[in-house]
């Protein structure tokens, strides 16, 4: 099942904070490990669960295709 997140993170190229959506199946802690080795720039990453935002299509998962 799909989960949608909200991600805050500091950018310490860019030094500044960022904000922005992530869609996944996985919970937050797999979620922050994937973004620390994509992203070693992301520092102090905090991450909430959201509701899915209106208008938007959950990707399909392995179990609902």
């Amino acid at each position: 099942m799909m989960k949608f997140w909200n991600v805050e993170i500091f950018n310490k190229e860019k030094n500044r904070e960022e904000t922005f959506l992530v869609q996944a199946p996985y919970e937050k802690d797999r979620i922050i490990e994937i973004l620390k080795e994509v992203h070693p720039e992301y520092d102090n990453i905090r991450i909430k669960k959201t509701k899915k935002p209106a208008g938007m299509r959950a990707w399909p998962t392995e179990e609902s295709t």
